[in-house]
């Protein structure tokens, strides 16, 4: 399929026509019909005569489309629900909803980027490796680990693939907030060129392990001396660009109060 071409570099038609349809049936009517005839027939579309979808989406409609739209625009939204500066509090409630849980890549992809990685097989870098994620999100997945050693280690890899398609997904959001800022006077008060720029920043951070370690190590530097708070040694013999290595913790998740009452432990104290 022919490439569309935008101010920010090439976008591929076919992602491109699927985001507008999905943004269309949420709410952004005119906008998406404009932007779909122009990007089939390279001309620029007429003015909008007050067709529906003429108002800006409701904060729910925002967020649905967000989800459907994929893991790349609900990073986006999970930034967004950051963002009390700019976002009335219905968004922000709204942005507060989307969660960050896709199914786990294939573990013969993620053994595949670990021993090109490494340049060797994995159960030669690790003595044992769980096939299974302990969590899964849209930029990484975390699998539990030991090393030869035999300490128990979290590794964090970033899914294999993902930053080629954030970097697409990245290029559509920049067209797509040119398109909702020449239309709707709220997205130029928001200033959402300028807020994928942020993500921009955010979610390349987000894929650079070593940047990840850093601010990890920082943290146990900082807290070393903290009796209350405790912070995973980074392995970084075993890190690389798309792989964090860290030591391994027990817990339990802060929302688990009964779990929490049962190892003596009070939860008003962690208020």
């Amino acid at each position: 399929m022919k490439p569309l071409w935008g101010p920010y570099g090439r976008i591929p038609l076919r992602r491109a026509g699927a985001i507008s349809v999905l943004v269309m049936k949420h709410g952004f009517g005119g906008l998406t019909d404009r932007f779909l005839r122009k990007a089939k027939n390279g001309k620029r579309a007429g003015d909008d005569n007050g067709r529906p979808g003429r108002g800006f989406p409701t904060p729910r409609r925002i967020r649905m489309a967000l989800q459907e739209l994929g893991p790349t625009f609900v990073k986006l939204g999970q930034l967004m629900s950051t963002r009390a500066d700019i976002f009335p509090p219905e968004y922000i409630e709204e942005f507060e909803k989307l969660q960050d849980r896709v199914p786990p890549a294939p573990f013969a992809d993620i053994r595949n980027l670990i021993e090109a990685q490494w340049g060797r097989p994995l159960l030669e870098v690790f003595s044992d490796f769980s096939p299974e994620p302990l969590a899964a999100a849209s930029v990484a997945q975390v699998h539990l680990a030991e090393t030869p050693n035999k300490e128990r280690v979290a590794v964090k890899i970033i899914r294999p693939g993902i930053d080629r398609k954030i970097r697409e997904d990245i290029r559509l959001m920049y067209h797509l907030a040119v398109k909702l800022e020449k239309k709707f006077e709220m997205a130029r008060i928001i200033g959402l060129v300028d807020l994928v720029k942020e993500f921009e920043r955010v979610i390349q951070k987000e894929l650079d392990m070593f940047i990840e370690g850093g601010s990890i190590e920082k943290f146990r530097k900082n807290f070393r001396r903290s009796s209350e708070i405790y912070i995973p040694k980074v392995y970084w013999e075993y890190t690389t660009k798309s792989v964090l290595v860290m030591e391994h913790i027990d817990g339990v998740k802060m929302d688990r109060v009964d779990e929490i009452v049962s190892l003596g432990i009070d939860p008003k104290r962690l208020h």
